[in-house]
């Protein structure tokens, strides 16, 4: 399953060569009521000795490792269309990638081709050598050259990463939604971009790089239909505050309809995906406890009893109704706007930024 076109390429050290793909015919599925999902994850981080890609010449090669690299897969089924959305902590994307695991996985599920979406991190910690070009298999690392061994190991992780999903798919819930996060995403190339004729605004102060980038944070959240749990945020992101965000946010409505108080929510939150975020491997929190300790997460799990035990309680005391306080009646009370200092402009009302930043 590892990438069968690279078998006649992965015994060459040096010189030029050539293989080819030819992707599976696509299929007609069949058709599926409401929405089918499945989650995985797998570990692909390099062994030491790998050069790393981002640096180019300045970078070096990779002498061990203090967290680990992962491929992360969300799979949606709904009608007659099959869907991996793949996120990799590596440089960049690859169309030599995306061809040979959809040619890896073309036996074992239904994900076409067109239906798998790979995506990466850009992380600067990882090798490079698998890219579709020739440009950043040249430059973007210390050491130039595609690497075929490298490239067969990440299509047989990712590939199994896909199947594991398709497999253990079931019904489920998916919600979509965006929010603009000024500041956090800019041009770090401003003076380049604005020569570029399609450019219309070619100011250049020091504000316009956050102006000259889309800054919509757009987020797809996948739920169990049985019970509405997020069980795969920690899983699936890099740190617990997106569980935090996402499950306060998108909860909230559904605890004021039933008249439960916020506090519950607030503490079902900490109950759940902050004390958990120690026991996921490549979270934050896991990850710090892991290099201060010294050992793995898998090892100190079963002494954490704090942290497995109480979300256990939580569920215990939710389903007998337990300590849950009760909203005060005709208490509303509405977040008022954040107030911000904009870009130097000080009280701007972040409500009132309009999207494509003309008043930046």
């Amino acid at each position: 399953m590892s990438g069968s076109a690279l078998d006649s390429v992965a015994h060459l050290r040096s010189g030029r060569a050539s293989f080819e793909v030819k992707p599976a015919a696509p299929v007609r599925l069949d058709h599926v009521d409401g929405v089918l999902a499945g989650a995985a994850s797998v570990d692909i981080t390099p062994p030491p000795g790998m050069p790393k890609a981002g640096y180019s010449s300045n970078a070096h090669d990779g002498e061990g490792f203090r967290s680990r690299l992962r491929a992360r897969v969300v799979h949606l089924r709904a009608g007659r269309s099959s869907l991996a959305i793949v996120h990799c902590d590596l440089l960049g994307g690859s169309s030599v990638l995306q061809y040979l695991v959809a040619d890896a996985i073309s036996a074992q599920c239904d994900v076409p081709l067109a239906g798998l979406m790979i995506g990466a991190t850009h992380t600067h910690a990882g090798a490079g050598q698998f890219n579709g070009t020739d440009f950043y298999n040249r430059f973007a690392s210390n050491r130039s050259g595609f690497d075929p061994a490298w490239s067969a190991f990440l299509v047989e992780r990712i590939a199994s990463a896909v199947i594991e999903a398709t497999q253990t798919r079931r019904p489920a819930k998916v919600g979509f939604g965006s929010i603009d996060v000024w500041g956090a995403t800019r041009n770090r190339s401003l003076d380049p971009h604005v020569t570029n004729a399609t450019v219309r605004d070619k100011r250049q102060e020091p504000q316009r790089k956050f102006a000259a980038i889309n800054p919509q944070l757009r987020l797809l959240r996948v739920d169990d239909a049985a019970d509405s749990t997020p069980i795969g945020i920690n899983g699936v992101a890099g740190d617990q505050y997106l569980a935090l965000v996402l499950t306060g946010n998108v909860f909230k409505e559904e605890f004021r309809r039933r008249g439960i108080a916020p506090q519950a929510l607030s503490r079902q939150i900490e109950d759940t995906a902050t004390v958990t975020s120690p026991l996921v491997p490549w979270n934050s929190c896991g990850a710090y406890a892991s290099g201060v300790l010294g050992i793995t997460t898998i090892a100190y799990l079963p002494f954490a009893f704090f942290n497995w035990i109480n979300p256990l309680i939580s569920f215990l005391y939710a389903g007998l109704g337990i300590a849950i306080p009760k909203a005060a009646p005709g208490v509303e009370s509405p977040p008022t706007p954040e107030e911000a200092t904009f870009y130097g402009v000080p009280g701007q009302n972040v409500d009132e930024v309009p999207r494509d930043g003309s008043r930046l």
